[in-house]
């Protein structure tokens, strides 16, 4: 305060200064907690002064509050500056964010009628899955669609068209608050649909876990999912069972943290430290020493050993405290040989190999970049000596790819120029061929594949190489076009943060998965481990509040909350917590046959498995009362090894199978005793294997012998790749290469068009693409609005656009789209797949077929159908009728219209 008096003398008074200084002054004050009794100084008892000091946090922490408050109104407007030059930029750009694009969709939508009526016409049905992640802006869109009012604008006054509007969902896994599906909204739009005389069915009964899943979910979430219409928690529906309960092994197994204390108590950190290697010891047992077998994921009525692949292991966070969680879960997995993918998590890109080979990409990409070409020389893969690299750089000049040799390079820097050489090949050959052989190739010209396999954990280096390999693939096969999208995206990838939208996985993914649950919403796997059960149930503090009837969203800025957000802030905090709780719900959800529950036999923790406590704890008198568990080793008497006073009595959960406070089920308590704790990491091969005394060579003809057989099947398995299982051309190609198999009945007739009229094949898919979407009794006015539209997605003359209206009109008016449109079954672009033999297939697009007495009548319009080329598009038309007859079973006939 006296240096504060002394400055102000001297200069006006900085309010700022004033408020860091006391919010400082508050975080001084919460750090040191320390308590106890007696004087603080004479005359003045301790007692007194710690009551003054939570008297002066309380009036500190309400001023923190206020001032937050204020600085937060004044960020939101210093903000609309860069709001402002963000939309600049998308427009002059011409681009539009995911928000624009829906929000654009909804505006137009409710605000053209002519628009919305199209597309309510377009679409008879409309079938939603998972509803319950479906924002508000998706709602709006998908019940103005769905209206039998084309004039209403107001999605809450909608009344769909019966029979037009189906959605399914579950309330209980509402779990992407963050991005506006909330749980309120689900009920809002039920409640207006019921109104609306929509039905209502629940669908209860589960076909994926076993009853003692099942009854575990019921009695944990029944209490808490209870209907709570202020932090919007749904009615819970209990599940039912369908599959037959296993009798030969447990179903749930509750998994304690081996050593769970610190100096004095039960704390998260040792909860951390210990846990990770308890969950891959678990592991390890459960797939190479337990015998348990589960039913088959492709077939119910087999069973199956576990394996590796059928584990997955669930965070709710993979990130805490910028420290990346599934870290100490991966290495505990290596250090025992044990398979695994890290699905979304960071971690991944900052494996050494992984960055080390995504460097060598970069120099690809950019050879002008030293620093990276520097990097990648010195790096694992070519591991040039900083020597020779300094030697070459003084001598010759600076590292590029592309930099001419002299042709005398001393001996000792060729090793450096053969290199830069490699990678200026690499450099042109990138994308004249698959992305992935360029990556194989850099592979197997360092022998990565060996120097690999002899590290620490070597087959998951080798397997993170892999899916390097196969994030390539996926990128080609999603669209990417060039060598360079696929390395920004790698690096975007790398420095993004972590996704929490759902995945996909392909079933033949090897080893164990670890995902966050927002992840893994939607999948389901044989054996589900919950894992990180230090992690809260939620944040505590909640982060935004939104009122769409006010138009209001208040957001923290800077960990800064406005008054809005905190005039609410009670209800936003049970509304976070009731999302914890179907997080937790989701989780437990995801088991088919055995779910694994970490836990402290000491007591029940706080945290995101909180609601899970009760189904999984006996009652307190029965903690040390267990019975035998079929199918498990031979336990202990204790479920916590280690704390700080070993000479107390034994009081954890005894292991052993037990009957739960909640539910019908049975839980088995884990022994960790039992499991393989602290193991040393796998360091590969080892190198007195691969180093062994050969004295007579037969090891290394045996060992080239080998090689050799595998390198022949590797290229007579490439082979049989290279060679196409189907040979697939269109009706277009086709007409060209064979007559089909049999010839049919077509009708040409070319209707009169004006001289002069456009050509070409814009005008061509304007036409066909308005007779695709036309109703077949539109008039004239209805016809061209539609032309315009299509137009200016095609970006069509005004003169094509003309002509486009009276050919379309001709067409409309024409005695067999009369019939058409009076038939009960008639098609448009109906996509259409011929088998001709065992190799070859046929593929083409009918633009019309209709059935009539029992025959099909197929059209196919040409805007540019003459005499000349008659014969080639009748050709065409004859596969068609010869493949819709083999489809249907149907006699058909064709017209070739010339319109």
């Amino acid at each position: 305060v006296g240096r504060i008096q002394r400055v102000e003398r001297e200069r006006r008074r900085d309010y700022d200064e004033l408020e860091g200084l006391l919010l400082n002054l508050l975080r001084e004050l919460k750090r040191n907690q320390k308590k106890g009794r007696g004087f603080f100084a004479p005359g003045v008892d301790r007692e007194t002064v710690l009551k003054a000091r939570e008297s002066l946090i309380s009036c500190l922490e309400a001023f923190k509050v206020k001032a937050d408050a204020d600085l937060a109104a004044l960020l939101k407007a210093e903000l609309q500056g860069l709001i402002q030059r963000y939309e600049e930029l998308k427009a002059r750009s011409g681009t539009l964010d995911f928000v624009d694009l829906l929000i654009r969709a909804r505006d137009l939508i409710c605000n053209n009628e002519g628009v919305r009526g199209y597309f309510q016409q377009r679409f008879s049905h409309i079938f939603v899955d998972e509803f319950q992640d479906t924002d508000p802006l998706q709602a709006e869109i998908l019940l103005l669609l769905s209206s039998d009012d084309p004039t209403e604008k107001n999605w809450r006054n909608v009344h769909p068209v019966p029979g037009k509007l189906f959605l399914v969902g579950d309330p209980k896994q509402s779990i992407y608050r963050f991005r506006r599906a909330d749980v309120l909204l689900y009920l809002e739009v039920k409640q207006v649909l019921m109104q609306a005389g929509v039905r209502l069915l629940y669908l209860s009964q589960s076909f994926r876990a076993v009853p003692a899943i099942q009854q575990l979910v019921n009695a944990a979430f029944e209490s808490e999912i209870n209907g709570d219409t202020v932090s919007g928690q749904p009615e819970y529906v209990p599940l039912e069972p369908f599959r037959p309960a296993h009798e030969t092994r447990p179903s749930i197994v509750v998994l304690p943290a081996p050593r769970p204390y610190g100096v004095y108590a039960v704390t998260n950190d040792a909860i951390e430290r210990c846990l990770p290697d308890t969950v891959a010891a678990f592991i390890h047992w459960l797939v190479e020493e337990s015998g348990w077998r589960i039913s088959s994921p492709g077939n119910a009525g087999e069973s199956i050993p576990i394996a590796a692949s059928h584990v997955c292991v669930l965070f709710r966070r993979f990130i805490s405290w910028g420290d990346d969680v599934t870290h100490a879960y991966t290495r505990a997995l290596e250090a025992r040989g044990i398979h695994h993918v890290l699905v979304g998590a960071r971690s991944f890109h900052q494996r050494e190999e992984v960055e080390t080979l995504r460097a060598v990409l970069n120099v690809v990409e950019w050879p002008d970049d030293e620093l990276s070409v520097f990097a990648t020389l010195r790096g694992s893969l070519f591991w040039v000596p900083d020597g020779l690299l300094l030697r070459f750089r003084n001598e010759v000049g600076n590292l590029h790819p592309f930099r001419p040799l002299p042709d005398t390079l001393p001996e000792e820097l060729k090793v450096v120029g053969s290199t830069l050489q490699v990678l200026a090949h690499l450099h042109r050959q990138r994308n004249h061929r698959p992305m992935v052989e360029t990556i194989h190739e850099i592979l197997e010209l360092t022998r990565a594949h060996a120097g690999f396999a002899l590290r620490p954990a070597g087959h998951q280096v080798l397997a993170n190489l892999q899916r390097i390999c196969d994030m390539a693939r996926s990128f080609e096969i999603g669209g990417g076009i060039s060598f360079r999208g696929f390395v920004e995206q790698l690096e975007k990838e790398a420095e993004g943060p972590v996704s929490n939208e759902a995945a996909v996985l392909e079933e033949g993914v090897e080893g164990v998965r670890l995902m966050t649950v927002h992840k893994a919403k939607g999948l389901e796997f044989p054996v589900v481990v919950l894992a990180d059960m230090a992690c809260k149930l939620s944040s505590g503090k909640p982060d935004r509040y939104v009122d769409a009837e006010q138009g209001l969203a208040a957001t923290t800025l800077l960990g800064c909350a406005p008054w809005e957000l905190r005039d609410h802030e009670d209800v936003e905090l049970r509304r976070d917590e009731a999302e914890g709780v179907r997080i937790a719900y989701v989780a437990a959800t995801r088991a088919r046959d055995l779910l694994v529950i970490p836990a402290i036999g000491d007591g029940a923790r706080e945290g995101w498995l909180r609601p899970l406590n009760k189904v999984i704890y006996p009652p307190r008198t029965q903690w040390r009362e267990s019975e035998g568990a079929t199918a498990c080793p031979k336990f202990g008497e204790a479920t916590v090894l280690e704390r700080p006073n070993p000479g107390e009595p034994e009081c954890s959960v005894k292991p052993g199978l037990h009957k739960p406070e909640a539910g019908e089920h049975q839980v088995v308590w884990w022994d960790p005793a039992v499991l393989k704790l602290n193991v040393q990491a796998n360091f590969g091969l080892r190198q007195q294997e691969i180093l062994a005394e050969d004295t007579d060579g037969s090891l290394s003809r045996a060992g080239l012998e080998k090689y050799q057989k595998w390198k022949s099947g590797r290229e007579a398995l490439l082979q049989s790749g290279r060679e196409p299982q189907f040979e697939v051309t269109t009706v277009t190609q086709a007409r060209a290469l064979r007559e089909p198999p049999q010839p049919g009945k077509i009708q040409v007739e070319i209707l009169k068009k004006p001289d002069g009229r456009p050509t070409g094949t814009r005008f061509g898919t304007l036409v066909h693409t308005v007779l695709r979407d036309v109703d077949l009794g539109a008039k004239q006015d209805a016809v061209t609005r539609l032309v315009q539209l299509h137009s200016r997605l095609l970006g069509a003359t005004e003169e094509e656009v003309k002509a486009a209206v009276e050919a379309v009109v001709s067409a409309l008016d024409h005695p067999l789209l009369k019939r058409a449109a009076a038939a009960g079954r008639c098609h448009r672009e109906f996509p259409l797949i011929i088998k001709v033999n065992k190799k070859e297939i046929v593929e083409g697009t009918i633009d019309l077929a209709f059935e009539q007495s029992g025959r099909w009548i197929v059209i196919d319009f040409k805007t540019d159908l003459t005499s000349g080329n008659q014969a080639v598009y009748q050709c065409q038309l004859e596969w068609y009728l010869y493949g819709l007859t083999w489809i249907s079973k149907q006699s058909a006939e064709g017209w070739l219209l010339g319109i």
